[in-house]
């Protein structure tokens, strides 16, 4: 059977429509609906019905995918190892499909009721964990989130709000030894678009790394992303505690966030090594 990227990718051409024009059509980038159909990212659930909407097939038909997808150089939603996520979704759609459609609409009122609810929430450390996880093969357990703190900028420039959350993961090597996973996530609410903006964050957020392990610097804007992770390459010493200038020896990752549900959009890793 094809895989959903490679049915959205011959549907989209037996309709003439470029991937500009249902990336349009869906509300979503040119690059996303490229990673789609080259399978590099699973589409939200709400994706996959505009998708299927705008090429005017059922939606069964797309999801159908959910399930049949092995995890064959694919990558999947993001949801824990060894979770029973698909055969959830495989029971969650026989059983809206058992139901009419007034049914359905409270159905999903109910599912977005839990999501109200901070206990049932998905999480940005979650998402973490996961992510290390699956890409190092690395067991960290969570240790720290301070939570979305207001950052303050010294600059005297308000005009923008600055936030920032510090999170923190550990693995034990033995009794005595602890490795740590340190992440920082900044995320700006207005227009960001100077080189000063840049360094002045750059400077807000490393100083709070303790610079010992690995680093990860996480993003909810691809500009932001691309600009910051430039910036850290071609500034990458800083000033130790002893006065003298240092080479980072951390190995950093730089990760695009969706805001809200964390969904991971684009990661770039650095190694001072390279």
């Amino acid at each position: 059977m094809a895989t959903l990227g490679e049915q959205i990718k011959e549907l989209r051409k037996n309709r003439h429509i470029n991937q500009q024009q249902l990336a349009d059509a869906v509300g979503v980038t040119k690059a996303s609906i490229s990673d789609y159909e080259r399978n590099k990212r699973m589409p939200k659930i709400d994706t996959i019905r505009i998708i299927a909407e705008t090429l005017d097939v059922p939606e069964s038909e797309l999801f159908q995918h959910l399930t049949d997808q092995e995890d064959d150089g694919y990558i999947q939603m993001e949801y824990p190892i060894g979770s029973n996520y698909p055969k959830i979704m495989q029971k969650m759609m026989a059983a809206l499909n058992k139901l009419s459609d007034e049914a359905r609409i409270i159905a999903v009122d109910r599912i977005e009721e839990l999501c109200m609810i901070p206990m049932y929430q998905r999480t940005l450390a979650n998402v973490l964990l996961y992510y290390i996880s699956k890409r190092y093969q690395l067991s960290y357990n969570f240790w720290k989130d301070t939570g979305l703190q207001e950052l303050p900028f010294n600059n005297g420039n308000w005009k923008l709000l600055h936030n920032i959350q510090h999170i923190i993961l550990q693995r034990e090597i033995n009794s005595v030894t602890k490795k740590i996973w340190e992440f920082l996530y900044y995320s700006c609410d207005g227009e960001f678009d100077s080189n000063f903006d840049i360094r002045l964050v750059f400077d807000t957020l490393v100083p709070q790394c303790d610079l010992v392990d690995n680093l990860g610097f996480v993003f909810d804007d691809s500009f932001i992303l691309h600009k910051f992770y430039d910036y850290y390459v071609q500034h990458s010493d800083y000033i130790g505690s002893n006065g003298k200038k240092q080479k980072y020896n951390s190995q950093a990752i730089f990760l695009q966030v969706e805001r809200d549900t964390w969904d991971i959009q684009d990661v770039i890793e650095y190694d001072p090594n390279r």
